[in-house]
């Protein structure tokens, strides 16, 4: 008896799941000229439809038809006032077997009449570009107020209306009601095309304005054509032309140039030329010695905003001197950089995100266009004006994390690079360093400091390759193995010469002792913690130092009985630093960074 029952359910929960119920509403439509237009709404309901066909038709009570939405509806314009008979019918099928689930029909008498407000343009062409307009309402209301716009820029009021053109062509005519005594309102427009009038080519007046007076100029055409149809053809001055209306053109050369502008006016009916006028007119010129472009990153790898830095870079091969010649900053996924006021040569541009991760993927800095190698970059050749789109494609690393550090020093060397400063065996400060992993693939990057100390931490473990990247010069790199019974790799150092950078043989390996402290959190907000490991008493000295090797912060800390020390660091802005721990056992140098 349940199972009965429980089948009569199902039967009569399927059968009204197809109900269907047809309706709709009508209403006036009127629009332009068409007067006796209608829209009809489609209100019906049509149940459970998922999976199956639904077809609604709609007869206008006029012998025509039309297929509709179940949703929304449509319009019809009638030929014709009078009382029709309008209905809609609606099915849901099976379209694969054609067995019908539900399906209705209903019927209602709609009246078609004119709209109190809505008139119709009837045009008549007279001789000489005169042209009768006249407005008709066919539902005989006669307190309208018609007010005309003629195409050209002019104007009137009443009905009807003769306005004489001055000029051959297709003119788009709009009237509305102003609403006087009537309360309603209507508009409609038409189209003139006018053929008989004479054209006077002394009202044909090229002209144009320029902004602003710098390499790239806008050239607005102010150009007064009454006929539809008119060319320009530019000028610039300095070889150049275009036949752009209104262009803008990059002048790559300081200079007073003659702009020329000759425009050419057409009938827009015969395209038959009619008139000529030019206009010409004295541009000043300052061409600003600019190398700009744009660096471009892949979102999906953060900061999700970050923050870049970029150098403009000379090197001279004849002397192996390189210079960091100017700076600047940008921020964004595709910031836009800028150097103004380049003196003639041959420049490298490098970029370097400074709020990049400390640990996972990231990005190493890069040379224009998508090199993190000096010898793999591309060079830049300015002469005058400005070079654009010298873009920097930045480049990838990937550090997951691990305990493992590798940190080590670069020191000049006998026979130094010409241009330094110091003496032998003083510090190289702010030069970049790789790691790379076993397919030296670069995977992420640091800096010397001030005392040209550079690190690398939370490592997996594995066997690295440390390079030092320095224009103009040859890098012998240093390996470097991580493992599970050492995983602190320290005097990973280099020498740097007059051409090259190389490791110091006996430098490479695990002979200072592991840091006895860890800093928390990394990145911070605001201040730092560092726990001891060890149970050693006396003094710790603290040093931080930017990416530039400036240092920014120095403390000494007293360990006596101290487990741990905190340290506040709020008025340094957010951003990438190293911090030296320099105990009476250590000296260890990590990278920091703050949010």
């Amino acid at each position: 008896m349940k199972k009965m029952l429980l089948t009569l359910l199902v039967l009569i929960t399927a059968h009204f799941s197809f109900a269907c119920t047809a309706s709709f509403t009508s209403s006036s439509y009127a629009y332009g000229s068409s007067l006796l237009n209608y829209y009809f709404s489609n209100t019906s309901s049509y149940g459970t439809t998922t999976g199956y066909s639904v077809r609604t038709t709609i007869y206008f009570g006029d012998s025509t038809s039309m297929a509709i939405d179940t949703i929304g509806g449509t319009s019809h314009n009638y030929s014709a006032t009078g009382t029709y008979t309008v209905s809609l019918a609606i099915r849901v099928y099976d379209s694969a077997t054609g067995t019908t689930h539900c399906s209705d029909s209903t019927a209602s008498s709609v009246t078609v009449s004119y709209p109190s407000c809505g008139f119709t343009i009837a045009t008549t062409y007279g001789t000489g570009g005169a042209v009768t307009y006249t407005a008709t309402c066919p539902a005989g209301t006669s307190s309208l107020h018609y007010y005309w716009t003629f195409g050209d820029g002019t104007s009137a009021t009443g009905n009807p209306v003769t306005h004489t053109y001055s000029y051959n062509g297709v003119y788009n005519v709009s009237v509305r009601d102003t609403n006087g005594a009537v309360p309603c309102t209507y508009y409609n427009s038409t189209t003139a095309t006018v053929l008989s009038t004479a054209t006077d080519c002394s009202k044909m007046h090229s002209g144009f304005i320029t902004f602003p007076s710098v390499a790239i100029l806008y050239f607005d055409n102010t150009t007064l054509h009454p006929l539809t149809k008119a060319t320009a053809n530019w000028d610039f001055g300095d070889g150049s032309t275009s036949t752009t209306y209104s262009p803008r053109h990059a002048y790559t050369v300081s200079g007073i140039y003659t702009v020329k502008l000759r425009t050419s006016y057409y009938d827009s009916l015969t395209s038959t030329l009619v008139c000529r006028d030019t206009a010409d007119s004295t541009v000043i010129v300052l061409v600003p010695n600019t190398i700009t472009g744009y660096i471009y990153r892949d979102s999906s790898v953060g900061p999700h905003v970050p923050d870049y830095k970029i150098w403009l870079i000379t090197y001279d091969s004849a002397t192996s001197i390189i210079s960091a010649i100017d700076s600047t900053t940008a921020i964004g996924s595709y910031a836009n950089y800028t150097f103004d006021s380049v003196a003639t040569g041959s420049y490298l541009v490098k970029a370097m995100i400074t709020n990049g991760p400390s640990s996972g993927a990231g990005y190493v800095p890069t040379y224009h266009d998508s090199s993190v190698y000096w010898s793999g970059a591309q060079y830049i050749s300015h002469t005058s004006g400005t070079i654009s789109y010298a873009d920097i494609f930045m480049q990838k690393g990937t550090v997951t994390t691990g305990p493992g550090f590798v940190g080590g020093n670069v020191l000049y060397g006998a026979g130094r690079s010409s241009g330094t400063t110091g003496t032998v065996g003083a510090p190289v400060v702010g030069l970049i360093i790789y790691i790379r992993n076993s397919s030296n693939k670069v995977l992420a990057s640091s800096i010397t400091d001030a005392s040209g100390n550079y690190s690398f931490s939370n490592l997996p473990i594995g066997s690295y390759s440390i390079y030092p990247e320095s224009m103009g010069l040859t890098t012998t790199p240093a390996t470097a193995v991580v493992s599970a019974s050492s995983v602190s790799v320290h005097n990973v150092n280099f020498k740097q010469n007059s051409t090259s950078i190389a490791p110091i043989a006996t430098s490479v390996g695990n002979t200072a002792p592991a840091q006895s402290f860890v800093i928390y959190p990394n990145p911070a907000k605001g201040h730092i913690t560092i726990q001891w490991s060890d149970n050693a008493t006396g003094s710790a000295d603290i040093t931080i130092s930017n990416i530039t090797g400036q240092k920014v912060y120095h403390t000494l800390l007293n360990r006596d009985g101290n487990d741990s020390n905190t340290i506040y660091l709020s008025q340094l802005q957010p951003g990438m630093y190293f911090i030296n721990v320099a105990t009476v056992a250590t000296s260890n140098t990590m990278k920091l960074m703050l949010q």
